[in-house]
């Protein structure tokens, strides 16, 4: 998953393709809960009202 590379002062990791892809997949979907969650049902209603 994670190689050090040495061409640094400090190590950094290098993450695969993979790994890069399915964090920014899990990143989206806590983004959706979190804003799902800011809405509240008035904003709804309104929504569906106009």
């Amino acid at each position: 998953m994670t190689n050090p590379v040495s061409n640094s002062k400090t190590a950094r990791k290098q993450y695969t393709p993979e790994f890069r892809d399915e964090a920014l997949k899990l990143a989206e979907r806590i983004a959706v809960a979190a804003d799902a969650r800011e809405l509240s049902p008035e904003q709804f209603e309104n929504e569906n009202l106009a």
